[in-house]
This record gives C-alpha cells, sequence and structure tokens, in this order.
C-alpha cells in the first residue's frame, strides 16, 4: 500500500478536517516510527476521544490540526492500553 493511500486513510479518519501544509511530509515521518495500521489505530481513538465531547466545546476547539497532532507525536499516547 502507498503513503498516500494511508495518508488518505488517516485523514479520513482524523477529526478536523482542515487542509495542513506539510501534514503528509509529518504522516511521513511519523509512518517510519510506528506502522501505519497503529496510526490509524491511534487516530481512531483520538477522533472517539474529540467527538465524545461537547460539539463546540473545548475539545473541538482546542483539536490540533494533523500537521502538529504529528509532529508532536502525540499519536503515541493513543496507542499504550487503556481507556480512549
Amino acid at each position: 500500500m502507498s503513503t498516500l493511500t494511508d495518508y488518505r486513510r488517516f485523514i479520513a479518519e482524523y477529526p478536523r478536517h482542515k487542509f495542513q501544509p506539510g501534514a503528509l511530509e509529518a504522516f511521513e515521518v511519523a509512518v517510519r516510527e510506528v506502522s501505519p495500521s497503529d496510526l490509524q489505530f491511534a487516530t481512531r481513538r483520538f477522533a472517539a476521544e474529540v467527538r465524545a465531547a461537547r460539539p463546540g466545546g473545548r475539545a473541538w476547539r482546542f483539536c490540533p490540526g494533523p500537521r502538529k497532532w504529528l509532529t508532536e507525536r502525540r499519536y503515541l499516547e493513543y496507542l499504550q492500553e487503556g481507556p480512549a
């Protein structure tokens, strides 16, 4: 599977659909550290957490864009065991 296909799946799951220059590059760096399937799993957990929050509330307003979420390696906390 290509990186672009994996990236499109990531963006489709990510709760904030906002174009960000550099997001694809950040994704390519992230998949060097974790597999695309693990990254997809972490993204689903993060998206579920954001969607469970009150719409328009703090979690929605302060949801980082995909580039920031990837470059800050925030996906790592969603790969650990425990509730999402």
